[in-house]
């Protein structure tokens, strides 16, 4: 692939002493198909998650690989979930949800929540205990994190959901990690 760089402007005269900046520019690049991108993209590990909410609205959980800290101070993280899963709608309602890292024997049940299947179909094959009386948190994961939703964005086909966090815990054990379309340990292929 061929990229057209374009100039940025530049100042005409430095100021004695003034660091010397690298000139900027500016990439012009061709329209990228989902495929390449999704294969390029696949190429970063990234921690498996299922994100889940339950309260008034119901319960629902899904797989979530687009999971991020945001801030320290305060705490806020972020997961990105696309635009037509019934499962947002849910959370935006419920105004709350978890995000549940899966420990490295648990690939099946990011297979599971994964698919478009009722909710109480996934709830019902995995062991899982309710927080505030509603809150799904799943059995055995290696960490959890609580989230108040603080805002959402939406861009291209997915949302951004900003979690104001609320509690969290970690327990012992390796967490799942997917890299290049393959479930793996950290200590190799799962």
């Amino acid at each position: 692939m061929k990229y057209d760089v374009v100039p940025a402007s530049r100042p005409a005269t430095r100021e004695p002493g003034a660091r010397q900046r690298c000139p900027s520019a500016t990439l012009r690049h061709p329209v990228l198909d989902q495929d390449r991108f999704r294969a390029c993209f696949g190429e970063l590990p990234t921690g498996v998650t299922v994100v889940t909410t339950g309260g008034p609205a119901g319960q629902a959980g899904m797989t979530v690989s687009s999971v991020a800290s945001v801030s320290l101070d305060p705490p806020v993280v972020l997961v990105c979930i696309h635009h037509r899963s019934a499962s947002l709608g849910i959370m935006e309602a419920n105004g709350r949800f978890a995000i549940n890292v899966l420990r490295d024997t648990q690939a099946w049940i990011s297979s599971l929540f994964a698919e478009r299947l009722p909710s109480a179909k996934k709830f019902a094959s995995v062991s899982c205990r309710l927080l505030d009386d509603a809150l799904p948190i799943l059995e055995g994961v290696v960490l959890w994190v609580t989230c108040d939703i603080k805002a959402t964005f939406p861009s291209g086909d997915h949302t951004i959901v900003l979690g104001a966090v609320s509690d969290m815990a970690r327990m012992p054990g390796e967490p799942l990690v997917r890299h290049a379309g393959r479930y793996r340990r950290l200590g190799g292929v799962a």
